[in-house]
């Protein structure tokens, strides 16, 4: 009688309002049925809306192929090889379109020696919407939302586990994971942000497969677990990831400082907690809104600080606190031999080590304070240092830190930042300010025409010239070529850099 009246607590509405829904993404679904086609709504989206959350984008699915979805939209562009789907671009915003697909049949011809082989193969395999619906890794997320009937589509149980909070494979758990074992990943990242438990069966094949995580594309692995910091529940999924044997297989230096530091108790999970208590309101998992290197590097070092600290001394100089990092980092995210090798780009290590060497930087005496704000990673360290403060209870520490951000306030105000750097300035949430340094330009010196005693040079009659006036530029002498060749010489922006790190990780 309890079980039944709290199931009827968790009773959800079944009827989605339209306006709970992106415009963009209905005016997608009206025009694909107008066409002929069947769309439907599905994913993370339905479910979020029936648990009264945010949807952070909205998926599509529907029978239409990729190249008539191309050809119906123009705004839509085909990416993939393994499996072929199409983006609607509206501005700033995409909209996830895909095509029914199925399991493939015995008689098909594809590679049945390795379940690998068999998944590849069977991605581009077009079905009906049932059988779309049992490929998908998750029953919650296999709901389909039909907008002309206002219905939801399901074939999988996925309300039943959403009302009882169940994280649940779409069918034999074990063969799911082995199609993909980035999906470990995924049902980690989705209970502790859903605050549900992931169903018996699936742990069973966790703990089974755990190995085989290292099996999946290194782009994807990083991926899935910088999404662990999302959502404001960082601390809540690192201690599944620890206790379902894959942080080990991620993370052994991890791993071995949780045991030698207390387990449970380990001040590790303070730091993950203060992480997510300076980052409430950064409410997504996918899209970073700072800078991309800022962003990583930041739950990098919240993840590794309390194991530098450890074995950091605090009468060590800045030389060797930057050796013991640049180590550290090295045998964590840069070694070519570590399991899983991350191969972080240098660009971000080198930034942790800037973060992880100046977490106490906050003592320094005001004479000094200037130098620090003109640091390009001076935001990463103030963020540390919070975090590092709060983790450790230091009131102290903490006013000291509000003093250093009234600073920079002032500093900023006596000093203010270029036009781009401004605009990457606002590009932080987390961080209160920008980090980059301001470079003045120097202001080019205008000659004078004069003699050596000062008094005015006489004009000199201007030739006349048979083909036209002679263009500046022609003469490599002349003071408006050395400009353009001064400005050639410039080297790109840091932004720049930013932007190419998280083309490579995408």
């Amino acid at each position: 009688m309890v079980s039944f009246l709290l199931r009827k607590k968790k009773k959800l509405n079944e009827k989605i309002s339209p306006a709970l829904i992106d415009k963009d993404a209905l005016n997608v679904i009206h025009r694909l049925n107008k066409s002929g086609y069947t769309a439907y709504l599905v994913g993370g989206s339905v479910r979020d809306i029936l648990l009264g959350r945010t949807p952070k984008d909205f998926d599509i699915v529907t029978n239409a192929r990729p190249r008539q979805i191309r050809q119906l939209f123009k705004n839509a562009f085909l990416i993939g090889r393994r499996f072929r789907l199409a983006l609607i671009v509206f501005g700033d915003k995409q909209i996830e379109t895909s095509t029914f697909r199925r399991a493939p049949t015995a008689n098909e011809d594809i590679d049945k020696n390795t379940l690998g082989a068999l998944y590849q193969d069977a991605d581009n395999l077009f079905g009906s919407p049932e059988q779309d619906a049992q490929r998908r890794d998750f029953t919650v997320n296999a709901l389909f939302y039909d907008v002309k009937t206002s219905s939801i589509i399901d074939y999988t149980g996925g309300i039943k586990d959403l009302e009882n909070g169940v994280l649940r494979s779409i069918g034999d758990p074990n063969i799911r994971f082995r199609e993909d074992p980035v999906r470990m990943l995924r049902a980690i990242r989705l209970s502790s942000r859903l605050d549900f438990k992931i169903h018996s069966d699936s742990l069973k094949a966790i703990a089974k497969h755990g190995d085989e995580i290292l099996q999946a594309s290194k782009p994807r692995i990083f991926e899935e677990t910088m999404r662990l910091f999302g959502f404001s529940k960082a601390e809540a999924s690192f201690r599944k990831l620890w206790d379902s044997k894959l942080l080990a297989k991620l993370l052994p230096e991890v791993e071995e400082f949780l045991k030698v530091s207390g387990g449970k108790k380990s001040k590790l999970w303070n730091y993950l907690a203060a992480f997510d208590q300076l980052n409430q309101g950064y409410n997504t998992d996918n899209k970073f809104s700072r800078t991309f290197i800022s962003d990583v590097a930041l739950k990098m070092s919240s993840l590794i600080a309390p194991i530098f600290l450890a074995q950091s001394s605090s009468t060590a100089s800045i030389e060797e606190r930057y050796e013991l990092a640049n180590q550290l980092i090295f045998k964590i995210f840069r070694s070519p031999f570590s399991t899983p090798a991350w191969n972080l780009p240098k660009l971000i290590c080198l930034t942790v080590a800037d973060a992880l060497v100046g977490y106490d930087f906050y003592k320094t005496k005001q004479q000094k304070r200037n130098k620090l704000y003109s640091k390009q990673s001076y935001s990463l360290m103030q963020a540390l240092w919070e975090i590092s403060a709060t983790a450790n209870g230091d009131t102290e520490a903490l006013k000291e830190i509000e003093i250093w951000k009234a600073g920079f306030e002032k500093f900023v105000g006596v000093n203010p930042l270029e036009p781009k750097q401004q605009e990457q300035h606002n590009e932080y949430d987390m961080f209160p300010h920008s980090s980059n340094a301001r470079k003045d330009k120097q202001p080019q010196q205008q000659v004078q025409s004069q003699e050596s005693d000062g008094a005015p040079v006489k004009k000199r009659k201007s030739r006349r010239r048979k083909k036209g006036k002679r263009n500046p530029s022609e003469n490599p002498t002349s003071p408006d070529n050395a400009v353009v060749e001064t400005v050639a010489s410039t080297p790109i922006a840091s932004n720049t850099q930013e932007v190419n790190a998280a083309e490579k990780q995408d």
